[in-house]
């Protein structure tokens, strides 16, 4: 840390893919201190410099933008006024690296050591940080895999629309806005259709552009 004395970190880092696999969700639940400190943060891909953009949300009312690189091992991350380097072990299940903030004299000084391990039991995990979010039961309806789907494209406002049809009964269309995709309506999709017919829809790839720069034909 920059003061004298040394604080205890301890928490997790959830990762997540959101339906549809074009951005990654990072959930942070960790106690600095005395300080519970949590974070959303949605990552996605720039193909033209090759970085990884990092919007960061948290519960301080905070918003940062940082880019992520990854050159062989070594995951290195920077904003306006910290910035990470870190090295993933051989098998790829724990990062060791440190945090740096950039001071009023514009150098950069240690801020913390970070070692992230993958655990894929988080009921198991040891740090507690105080929240009762990791202990919390899910329950899970039917996997989708075992009901009859029929899935098709529609042209619809210039768009090549896809869509699912599930069980019979009176038509009921569900739409996902902005970023999102069809598969998030599985958690509802069986106790629906069981007496509709239940149609989600998602946009092809190509036409999430068209989409995310304010397009429409309705009034």
């Amino acid at each position: 840390m920059l003061s004298k004395s040394s604080v205890r970190i301890c928490g997790t880092d959830i990762y997540e893919w959101l339906p549809g696999g074009f951005f990654l969700i990072h959930r942070v639940d960790v106690r600095m201190g005395d300080e519970e400190v949590k974070s959303v943060e949605v990552i996605s891909y720039d193909h033209s410099s090759q970085t990884y953009p990092m919007h960061s949300f948290d519960n301080k009312g905070n918003y940062d933008l940082l880019q992520g690189s990854v050159h062989d091992n070594t995951l290195i991350i920077t904003g306006k006024s910290i910035r990470f380097t870190g090295v993933f072990s051989d098998k790829g299940d724990t990062i060791t690296g440190i945090w740096e903030m950039l001071t009023a004299s514009s150098s950069w000084l240690p801020w913390m050591d970070l070692k992230l391990t993958r655990v894929e039991d988080l009921t198991a995990y040891p740090f507690d940080t105080g929240s009762t979010s990791k202990n919390r039961e899910e329950k899970r309806e039917p996997a989708l895999t075992d009901r009859e789907v029929t899935g098709n494209y529609a042209p619809v406002n210039g768009l090549n629309m896809y869509y699912e049809v599930h069980g019979t009964g009176r038509p009921l269309i569900l739409l996902h806005g902005g970023v999102g995709a069809s598969k998030m309506f599985d958690p509802v999709l069986p106790k629906l259709s069981e007496s509709r017919q239940v149609m989600p829809s998602m946009c092809r790839r190509m036409d999430i552009q068209q989409i995310l720069t304010g397009h429409s034909d309705l009034n």
